[in-house]
C-alpha cells in the first residue's frame, strides 16, 4: 500500500477553512493594527489549495 500525504477534502471543508482564514485574518488584523495580515492569511489559504490541487507541470506537482 502506497503512502500518501494527500487527504480527501470535501468542498464544505475547504470553504470552512477559507472562512476561518478570512474571519481570523480580519480579527487579527484589527487587533494587531496590521491590515496586511488579512491578505497574508488569504495568500496562505491559496497556497494550501495549490498544494491540494496541483496543476500539471507545476513544480509542486508530485
Amino acid at each position: 500500500m502506497a503512502s500518501s500525504t494527500r487527504r480527501d477534502i470535501t468542498p464544505a471543508q475547504l470553504v470552512d477553512n477559507l472562512l476561518c482564514a478570512f474571519e481570523g485574518g480580519v480579527i487579527l488584523s484589527r487587533l494587531d493594527a496590521r491590515p496586511a495580515l488579512l491578505a497574508e492569511q488569504i495568500h496562505q489559504h491559496r497556497h494550501y489549495v495549490d498544494l491540494l490541487f496541483p496543476t500539471p507541470g507545476d513544480a509542486t506537482a508530485g
